[in-house]
């Protein structure tokens, strides 16, 4: 029996469709595999089984998705299960440690886990270079990389405006993915887009996809646009549907994305599917996952510079063209037929 174990499953989270991936390949060879969750949405409840369901791991292979904390951990560490581990990187506790501080420890006991699965595994996988260089620090002597295991074309609409060279919406569409969380830098995209707005496109819209992390990030937020006097140009957006997010990735001028901290970043291929310009930071593996695509900018890099790149990527054609056909290509760089045979292969070798 192969468990895969992660600490919650849900529909529209990235590592529990990767998790989902493996295990349709894995039942599709015939392979005996079982999905196991501590918390698990109910469209989900006939396919993955709780831990309090499972009695012992020993005597099995434990693939265990490695993120956040999982009470499990102890248990499958104190079995005599093979254990491997895919490792989706930990956020920094110290993005948390003012606005939520139980999660902030959630995060700091997840690097305690990680230091002992990490040595405990028989080998690890992660989505980057960047993580496997974690796995590696933490004792993990035998890692490979992966990508994760989604598909970006079910969020990519049939008519899409941003494969023309020039902008198409008579005001700027900013499109910008992901949680509201501290290592996001969403009140510094916000900054940026209130610059945009005095000294590009005064008529620009921002568009900002994805779920709340902390109560009182997100409220800050908002007292930030309240402040710059921008209500009317910004739209939130939570629990969209995939064609709802096709339609914005489809309407959308640029992907803008400031994150500080990312180990792989799955919204960047939705938006390299969508060929759409990209102009980001280099946090994390962010970089790396772009593989050539987007305008990258220093993590530190002043605001008006992130300004200056927007510009560039929705008005000046040349550049546009340039991006849009960047992003095309490093589309076609993963392939997810291949990939999810080739994770599937990983996990059942001996």
């Amino acid at each position: 029996m192969i468990y895969q174990v992660l600490p919650s499953i849900s529909k529209f989270d990235a590592i529990s469709q990767h998790a989902l991936a493996i295990d349709t390949e894995l039942k599709r060879r015939g392979i005996e595999t079982q999905l196991v969750a501590e918390h698990v949405g109910v469209e989900f409840s006939d396919r993955v089984k709780k831990p309090i369901e499972i009695d012992s791991f020993d005597d099995s292979q434990v693939l265990y998705h490695l993120s956040i904390s999982n009470h499990i951990a102890e248990q499958i560490l104190n079995s005599n299960a093979t254990v491997d581990i895919w490792y989706h990187n930990i956020t920094p506790a110290e993005y948390f440690e003012d606005w939520e501080p139980f999660v902030a420890l959630e995060l700091r006991i997840a690097r305690y886990q990680l230091s002992q699965m990490a040595v405990r595994a028989r080998r690890g996988v992660a989505a980057s270079i960047y993580s496997e260089n974690e796995l590696k620090d933490n004792g993990c002597v035998n890692t490979c990389v992966m990508p994760v295991l989604f598909d970006p074309r079910n969020k990519v609409a049939t008519t899409s405006f941003s494969n023309s060279n020039v902008k198409m919406n008579a005001a700027s569409v900013i499109l910008a993915v992901g949680r509201y969380a501290p290592h996001k830098r969403i009140e510094k995209l916000i900054e940026t887009f209130s610059i945009y707005l005095d000294e590009v496109d005064s008529k620009a819209q921002l568009h900002l996809v994805g779920s709340r992390s902390s109560r009182w990030y997100q409220e800050s937020i908002f007292q930030l646009i309240n402040e710059l006097k921008i209500k009317n140009h910004i739209h939130f957006h939570e629990h969209v549907s995939d064609a709802d997010l096709a339609a914005l990735y489809a309407r959308a001028d640029v992907f803008f994305c400031m994150s500080e901290h990312e180990g792989f970043c799955v919204p960047l291929v939705e938006a390299m599917h969508n060929n759409l310009p990209i102009v980001s930071s280099n946090g994390g593996a962010i970089a790396e996952t772009l593989n050539g695509s987007g305008i990258v900018l220093d993590v530190d890099a002043e605001l008006i510079e992130y300004v200056a790149a927007l510009d560039l990527a929705i008005n000046n054609s040349i550049v546009r063209a340039d991006l849009i056909e960047a992003s095309k290509k490093s589309a076609k760089s993963i392939d997810l037929d291949v990939e999810v045979n080739r994770a599937a292969d990983w996990v059942t070798a001996i």
